[in-house]
């Protein structure tokens, strides 16, 4: 699949969101590798059997980033917080943090998802 260009093809992105309440992904049927994002294909075996498949809701922040110039149409919200969180089942996925007041966030600590929407995914911490 290297080198392919798969705009040009027939194979569609598989969808990741279907029910927004539950933190879904896709899963190779070809190797068993799960992704959090939408994909074309599976970066590990090239296939394009991608199904989808529910992942774990809980996790830990592995990488955070404050917005205070948020891009076009999140104006109101800034500032707010885009993280990267290892998931328990071992998927890696991006979104927003949901803030608590005199609760920081740091790397390391506990979320969990709470909902998908047209923003993205969004996760809040937990103790």
């Amino acid at each position: 699949m290297a080198g392919a260009n798969l705009r040009d093809s027939n194979v569609e992105p598989a969808p990741a969101l279907q029910d927004l309440a539950k933190l879904n992904g896709l899963l190779c049927g070809g190797c068993g590798q799960r992704y959090a994002a939408p994909a074309y294909y599976c970066e590990r075996c090239g296939g394009t059997t991608l199904g989808p498949t529910e992942l774990s809701s809980r996790g830990e922040v592995y990488s955070y980033t404050t917005i205070y110039v948020p891009p076009e149409g999140f104006e109101g919200e800034a500032p707010y917080d885009i993280a990267v969180i290892d998931l328990e089942d071992g998927v890696r996925a991006t979104g927003r943090l949901g803030r608590v007041p005199d609760h920081p966030i740091d790397i390391g600590s506990r979320v969990e998802f709470v909902r998908a929407d047209d923003r993205g995914l969004l996760f809040r911490p937990v103790w």
